[in-house]
């Protein structure tokens, strides 16, 4: 199961330094520092979403150790291939449906100057000074959805580590500890 969580971030990070990269790297040699409006959103996009689903797998992975280390008998009943396809899918479900809301808002302002950003990369800020019109309700919409993404993905990933923690604490052997530490 970890490998599959392993290759699913592996995936990921390669998306996502496909995403930025590219644009960021043509920008650097060609001495532009220009994206359009349209491009800057798309990539904004992608990015937020790719960075969403990260935080939703790492908690995963981090669940999957804890069942692993706290539950080592069960593990394999609990974490097998469906449960593994489960939260790797959800992960990266949740994370591009955790910034829908403000990529939609952000693509209905409206911007009164032309629509390319001088700067190397698409970010909220730049793009938020761009605009026109009142920009709280996406600022506070974007806020919104960083902690419905950060809260839960912390909360889990820290109660995993803590209860790994506690339980690898309670063995009484020192090689004992190493294997549940080795199996982090």
């Amino acid at each position: 199961p970890m490998y599959f969580l392993l290759g699913n971030l592996s995936l990921l990070e390669i998306f996502y330094v496909s995403v930025t990269v590219p644009r960021l790297l043509s920008n650097l040699l060609l001495g532009e520092k220009v994206i359009s409006l349209e491009g800057c959103i798309a990539q904004l996009y992608f990015f937020l979403s790719l960075a969403s689903s990260e935080c939703f797998l790492l908690a995963a992975m981090a669940y999957d150790r804890y069942l692993a280390i706290c539950h080592p008998l069960c593990y394999p009943d609990l974490m097998d291939h469906r449960a593994c396809t489960v939260l790797s899918l959800g992960s990266w479900l949740s994370g591009f449906l955790a910034s829908f809301p403000s990529i939609l808002m952000l693509s209905r302002l409206q911007f009164c100057s032309d629509n390319t950003i001088q700067h190397f990369f698409c970010d909220l800020p730049p793009l938020l000074k761009l605009s026109c019109t009142d920009t709280s309700t996406i600022e506070t919409l974007d806020f919104v959805a960083a902690l419905s993404v950060l809260v839960p993905s912390l909360l889990v990933t820290v109660t995993s580590y803590i209860c790994i923690f506690s339980t690898v604490a309670r063995i009484p052997s020192v090689v004992g500890k190493h294997k549940a530490f080795y199996t982090c």
